[in-house]
């Protein structure tokens, strides 16, 4: 049986935008990370070594988020596959990636979900 961990309401300042004047400025992104594992043995024996270490997992979005992007689709991408390597008891991974106000008049945002 597959557990998750949740990770949600995440703000971040990333370069990211088609054009170069858009990732020359830093916009505001959302995230939200919901990580499919077993987690019976931690519950059982309390022990981190069992389960996904969060600050360690945090500090791996962080350098994530520092790169330049020009795609939602890429940032998304990018951060499931680092997840996937760098935690090898994660079995599936969804990154929900929300530009916040982007450059075209009269849309508020646009969230990219990917599942790996």
């Amino acid at each position: 049986m597959m557990d998750q961990i949740i990770l949600g309401g995440m703000r971040f300042r990333v370069s990211i935008g088609v054009g170069e004047a858009e990732r020359q400025k830093t916009t505001e992104v959302g995230l939200d990370l919901t990580l499919w594992l077993p987690l019976e043995e931690a519950g059982h024996s309390d022990d981190l070594t069992h389960t996904v270490d969060y600050a360690a997992l945090y500090q791996l979005i962080q350098v994530v988020m520092a790169g330049e992007f020009r795609l939602l689709e890429a940032l998304a991408f990018q951060l499931l596959g680092a997840i996937r390597r760098e935690f090898p008891m994660v079995k599936e991974a969804t990154a929900s990636v929300t530009k916040l106000n982007p450059p075209v008049s009269g849309l508020p945002q646009v969230t990219v979900v990917m599942r790996r």
